[in-house]
Formats: structure tokens, C-alpha cells, sequence
């Protein structure tokens, strides 16, 4: 009996030291294939960090406070002029593309954009040591970041386009220039720029409310409200010159051009009339009685 128990308890005690040890060698085969892994996507992290990064273009000037955003062509057209003005003011920027150069189908460039046009060049050495030194000793308020959130959605509403801003689009194929009105500079840091139905407009996602914003029906309504003032300016101009012709006694007729009615000559056939002679009547003789006869008298 003793022997049959030692039996049962030797057999029991070696098959958990199989399964010990079968557990020990899966645990052992998952740390190398994880260990395997963890090499393999080091490998790539590393290889990916040695690639160079793709330059990306600018549009404009980097200056100190500039407006800086990504923006991508998506108009399927080229553009070969990018000018910014101020709301308040009648001219817009020099060109911000370089002479003779495209801004690509597709092409996403950054544009910086500056108010001040007297703003100088940003050094890029003392750039990046002032944003080491500012990343050092940054510090959040988060309370007022939360506050400034909260007043941010409670204006979401008014945020479909910005006052202030202005940038004239050139297109190559036919020299278009079209006005991107009240460009939201404040509210992005990405956009897509579209071209449909007359207008320019933009397709991005607002910082202030996190939601997808297309300003394609805003841009249409400026549109339709410039054109229908630029028709009322035209019809006072109008009824104005006619107040001031009517005030002087004279009515302006603009003048009808008829086209003049050329009439084609007819030809007629002369008609000759034969001459009707008529024989002389004689000479009745004077002087009474006494005539000549053959250079005589007769008495």
C-alpha cells in the first residue's frame, strides 16, 4: 500500500515538473519574441529618424509674432500669386511666391504672414535657443486654459470668419484673382484651400471649438453682397448724371447708330425719238402792193 501511495505521489510530483517546466519555456519563448519585437520596431524608429524630413515651402517672410499656418493647394489649379492685406487697407502685399515660381496642385507650403511690414527676418539660431530656453521653464494654467476654452465655444457661432485679414489668390490658367476674405489666421494651424463657384475658400479645423469648419456659403454671401453694392453704386452714378443733366436744361440722348441702306442703281435703257422735220412756212411779202418781182417793182 505504502509503495503504491510513493508511486502515485512520484508520478504527480513529475507531471508538474512537466508543466513547470512547459510553462517556463513559453514564458521564456513570449519574452523572446517580445524582446524580438521590441528590436525590430527600435530598428525602425531608428532607421525612420536618419531619413531625412521633406522641406516644406513658405509663402512669405518668417518674422518675430508672424502668423505662421500650413496651408495645401487643393484647388486643382496653379496658383502663381499670393498677396495679404489688412481689411482697412486698399493694397494688397507684394507677391509672396518668388518670380516665375508655382505654388503646386496639391503642395502644401507655410505661410507666414506679418502686419507689421517692418518686422525683421527671424534669426533661426536665436529662434530655436529661445524656444529651448521657453520649453525649460513653461508652465499651464490650466484653470485659465479651461476658462479660455469655455469663452472660446460660447463664440463658436461668430467664428466661421475672421475680420481683419485678406489674401488675393492668382491663378496661371487665366489670370483670375480671387479675394479668400476675413482669413481666420487666429482660429488654425492647418487648412485646405478650394476654389468652386466663383469664390476661394477654406476647409479646416477651428482651434476654439475642435470642429470641421468650411467657409465656402460665408465666401459666397460676401460675394453676392459686393456684387449687388457695386450694382447700387452704378445705378446712383446713373440717376446722379441724370439729376445734373435735367438740373441744366439738358436732356443727354444717347445717340442710336442706324446702318446706313445701300440701294443698288437701276439701269435704263435710253429711248431715241426720231426728229419730225417741219418744211418752213413762206415769207408773206410787205409793203402794200408794191412788191419785187425779180429785182424788178411792179406798180
Amino acid at each position: 500500500m505504502k509503495k503504491k501511495i510513493l508511486a502515485a505521489v512520484m508520478a504527480g510530483f513529475m507531471t508538474m515538473t512537466v508543466m513547470t517546466a512547459g510553462v517556463a519555456a513559453e514564458a521564456a519563448e513570449a519574452q523572446t519574441e517580445e524582446a524580438a519585437q521590441e528590436d525590430a520596431e527600435e530598428a525602425q524608429e531608428d532607421a525612420e529618424a536618419e531619413e531625412p524630413e521633406e522641406e516644406i515651402k513658405v509663402l512669405g517672410t518668417k518674422t518675430k509674432d508672424c502668423f505662421e499656418v500650413k496651408m495645401k493647394n487643393c484647388t486643382t489649379r496653379l496658383i502663381t500669386g499670393v498677396a495679404v492685406k489688412k481689411l482697412e487697407d486698399t493694397q494688397f502685399s507684394d507677391n509672396l511666391l518668388e518670380e516665375e515660381e508655382l505654388f503646386d496642385r496639391d503642395e502644401t507650403r507655410i505661410l507666414y504672414y506679418n502686419p507689421d511690414p517692418d518686422a525683421e527676418p527671424v534669426d533661426e539660431t536665436e529662434e530655436a535657443a529661445e524656444e529651448e530656453a521657453e520649453e525649460a521653464v513653461e508652465t499651464v494654467d490650466e484653470e485659465a486654459a479651461e476658462a479660455a476654452d469655455a469663452e472660446a465655444a460660447a463664440d463658436a457661432d461668430e467664428m466661421l470668419t475672421y475680420e481683419g485679414y485678406d489674401i488675393q489668390i492668382t491663378f496661371q490658367e487665366d489670370g483670375a484673382n480671387l479675394v479668400l476674405h476675413s482669413f481666420p489666421f487666429e482660429d488654425m494651424t492647418e487648412c485646405e484651400l478650394y476654389a468652386e463657384d466663383g469664390v476661394v475658400f477654406l476647409r479646416y479645423e477651428s482651434l476654439a471649438t475642435g470642429e470641421a469648419v468650411d467657409t465656402k456659403e460665408a465666401q459666397i454671401s460676401i460675394m453676392l453682397e459686393e456684387q449687388a453694392a457695386a450694382a447700387a453704386a452704378q445705378e446712383a452714378q446713373k440717376a446722379q448724371q441724370a439729376a445734373a443733366q435735367s438740373s441744366s436744361g439738358q436732356t443727354y440722348q444717347e445717340p442710336v447708330y442706324e446702318e446706313p441702306v445701300y440701294e443698288e442703281p437701276v439701269y435704263q435703257e435710253p429711248v431715241y425719238e426720231e426728229p419730225v422735220y417741219e418744211e418752213p412756212a413762206p415769207a408773206e411779202p410787205s409793203g402794200g402792193d408794191d412788191v419785187c418781182l425779180d429785182g424788178g417793182l411792179v406798180y
